[in-house]
């Protein structure tokens, strides 16, 4: 019987159970699909696109891709599009988000503030973001 995450951290990961788990397995699957080539490369160009906007209609200064669409070998169907952002104003700021969100009906467009960004992010973003 398999058993809930909560419990096999309460009492260990059974030996019976690890052999059971491969999370690996389903990014190679994705990697050699070619629907979900197509869906990441249409979150490219979606990507790409709010990129522009972002700089050209609400004065970004910077925009960068990051997460699973940039890392590429994370990408699964569900995956969203991660996008961190500098120069927006606060006023400015979620009328930007309306407008990709209105870009974008397939993905889900997350927009990160460098305001609003911890440490943490901000330095796997330096490390692993593509600038738009």
């Amino acid at each position: 019987m398999s058993k809930t995450a909560s419990e096999l951290r309460e009492k260990g990961w059974p030996p019976e159970e690890m052999a059971k788990y491969h999370p690996w397995e389903a990014l190679d699957k994705y990697s050699q699909d070619s629907e979900i080539k197509a869906r990441k490369d249409h979150a490219l160009s979606i990507a790409h696109k709010v990129g522009g906007l972002l700089k050209a209609k609400y004065g970004a200064t910077r925009v960068v891709l990051f997460g699973s669409l940039a890392h590429g070998a994370w990408f699964t169907p569900r995956s969203d599009i991660d996008i961190y952002v500098e120069g927006i104003s606060a006023a400015r700021f979620f009328e930007a988000e309306a407008d990709i969100q209105e870009m974008s009906q397939e993905f889900k467009v997350d927009l990160v503030d460098s305001k609003e960004c911890s440490p943490e992010l901000l330095s796997k973003i330096e490390e692993e973001g593509i600038d738009l």
